[in-house]
């Protein structure tokens, strides 16, 4: 459900008219910064950073998200990314390997 609700959000942030109306909401920001604490919840993990890329277009919402705590968790994600998986060779599967199962 939490999945279908991001990815609604991301979807409607593509609107000014929506991005206006979720400014007034601070703490919908609050709330889609706060998925990003269930790592172990890839997908969902994966769909909030869309919102968030989403969200970022306008310039007060980035600033709300700043506000929210979001970089810091999104530098996790980006200091877990390991660039040279796809030329190493190595058999991977989404069970055994926790940044496929983000590509997937």
């Amino acid at each position: 459900m939490c999945t279908h609700i991001t990815r609604c959000f991301g979807v409607a942030a593509q609107f000014q008219g929506c991005r206006n109306k979720m400014m007034e909401m601070p703490q919908l920001v609050k709330d889609v910064c706060h998925i990003l604490y269930f790592k172990h919840l890839t997908r969902l993990c994966s769909v909030a950073t869309e919102c968030v890329g989403s969200l970022a277009v306008d310039h007060m919402l980035q600033m709300m998200m700043l506000q929210a705590g979001v970089l810091w968790h999104l530098l996790l994600f980006m200091f877990s990314y390991d660039f040279t998986l796809e030329e190493g060779g190595v058999e991977r599967s989404e069970e055994a390997n926790q940044q496929v199962s983000f590509m997937f």
